[in-house]
């Protein structure tokens, strides 16, 4: 198995691919567009077009997503992965300026997180308190994250990480999330 994952080229997204798995949070402001409110109509295995404000250069398919509600009840609702390369396209109505045009990315949902992990538990949680989004609210749609950032909100990462993802790690891996993210 392994000649063969050496011996050909694998697209990105795929398993076997040899390019660096990076990870986003990509940040929705209820002003413009609420995650929370669009979260229904947005099942696992959906596919949403997401703006990309920043990194687009970065971003590849197969890189992990976690998709977090700024504003009063900021938190991580759901994960994601990239399922296609970023593309110019009409700037949707939501969003503001002047211009006709920008960019978006191709999301697949793949889980819903649920009870979402609220900005107050990220906070608390030990490893989680360099991510982007918490210091810089403001940093734009798409930020980085680290695997160990990953790792934790994902639950997928060593039980002792993370005393809140350890509440939602038996349902993510019951459910076959585990195996996708490792």
């Amino acid at each position: 198995a392994d000649a063969l994952r050496q011996s050909r080229s694998w697209p990105l997204g795929s398993a076997w691919q040899t390019p660096e798995r990076s990870y986003w949070t990509f940040q929705a402001n209820p002003k413009q567009w609420s995650l929370i409110d669009h979260l229904p109509t947005m099942p696992v295995g959906s596919e949403e077009s997401w703006v990309v404000s920043r990194y687009r250069d970065q971003m590849q398919p197969g890189d992990g997503v976690a998709l977090w509600e700024a504003g009063d009840h900021a938190g991580f609702y759901a994960l994601a992965v990239i399922a296609g390369s970023p593309f110019e396209r009409s700037k949707p109505d939501f969003r503001p300026g002047d211009d006709e045009n920008d960019w978006g990315v191709p999301l697949r949902v793949t889980r819903h997180v649920t009870p979402a992990l609220l900005k107050a538990d990220v906070r608390a949680t030990p490893g989680l308190s360099g991510l982007d989004v918490l210091g810089r609210p403001w940093g734009g749609t798409n930020q980085k994250m680290t695997e160990d950032h990953w790792g934790i909100v994902t639950g997928a990462g060593p039980r002792e990480r993370s005393p809140v993802c350890r509440a939602v790690q038996a349902p993510m891996v019951a459910n076959g999330w585990g195996r996708i993210v490792n």
